[in-house]
């Protein structure tokens, strides 16, 4: 019988300590919520801050890129962009200030071209009014033929030499 209240006060006391550890483990139990929700917390704001600064190194390349772009658009030619990176960021960049390069010397040859085609055509102009006014007043009458054949001017000495309409003879 002994035995029995010792095995019987053993498990009371046993019961009575799991009874008193419930709180205790009930605060464990809190306090593993508690933080866990708080490293859920820190993981999703510095994923979110990872993810802003991710995207913003990505992105302010790409704006310079476009605002350079805008202003080729508008003819700057002469805009560079700094590159800074070897990947294919810095790859746009090199092909972009190559083509800049190249639009750059196009345009400056395009100029020239155009002034001196401006030049060669108030020139032409020029000698075609001083042949007019000599056809003009020659007394030899004189007519021109083009390549196929056909008259293409008259002066007025021919006109009159051969009793001629200019209207009616031209082409």
């Amino acid at each position: 019988e002994r035995f029995e209240t010792q095995i019987l006060q053993s498990v009371e006391t046993i019961i009575q300590e799991f009874a008193s550890l419930k709180p205790g483990a009930e605060l464990i139990r809190i306090s593993y919520m508690i933080l866990l929700v708080l490293m859920v917390v820190i993981i999703v704001f510095s994923a979110t801050w990872l993810g802003f600064y991710v995207a913003r190194a990505i992105i302010a390349p790409i704006q310079r890129l476009a605002e350079a772009t805008r202003e080729v658009a508008l003819g700057n030619y002469g805009i560079t962009l700094e590159v800074r990176t070897d990947d294919e960021t810095g790859q746009l960049f090199q092909a972009f200030n190559s083509m800049t390069s190249d639009l750059e010397e196009h345009e400056i040859k395009v100029k020239r071209f155009t002034t001196e085609l401006e030049r060669t055509n108030e020139e032409l102009d020029r000698r075609r009014k001083y042949m007019e006014v000599i056809l003009r007043n020659i007394g030899a009458g004189v007519l021109s033929v083009g390549a196929d054949d056909r008259i293409t001017s008259i002066n007025p000495s021919a006109e009159k030499l051969l009793d001629l309409e200019i209207e009616r003879c031209l082409g």
